[in-house]
């Protein structure tokens, strides 16, 4: 008679979640050598790229002219809300993109083999009795 030991793999969604987010976060690398923030900010620098006067702005977004200065002197600030930006880049014909960038990869490399090793060593047995 053939029966099988099933043995529990232990964490291996969590690791296999784990590996996922370290992708998603070492694809923000392509990040790491984008722009700097320009001196006045991205919302006035696309803002005179497209030759648009503050008040033009204002009127997409339904602000006052005085709201999208103070907009734009807050982004150099840092200290706009995420959701101001994105208002913001919507109006201006532009997509928002926020990322944090690893400094350092987050080992992602190597650690996909090593999970499915793992596994295949975690396959049922087969006990001969």
């Amino acid at each position: 008679m053939v029966s099988f030991r099933i043995t529990k793999p232990k964490n291996t969604v969590r690791s296999m979640v784990r590996e996922q987010y370290k992708e998603i976060a070492n694809s923000a690398a392509s990040f790491k050598n984008a722009a700097a923030i320009p001196a006045e900010g991205w919302v006035r620098t696309i803002r005179k790229a497209l030759d648009m006067s503050g008040a033009q702005l204002a009127e997409r977004l339904n602000l006052s002219r005085n709201r999208i200065s103070i907009l734009e002197r807050r982004e150099v600030e840092g200290e706009i809300t995420i959701n101001q930006l994105k208002a913001l880049a919507d109006k201006l014909g532009c997509d928002f993109t926020y990322a944090l960038v690893p400094k350092k990869e987050a080992n992602l490399g190597c650690n996909m083999f090593r999970v499915r090793e793992k596994d295949l060593k975690r396959l049922p047995t087969c006990d001969w009795v």
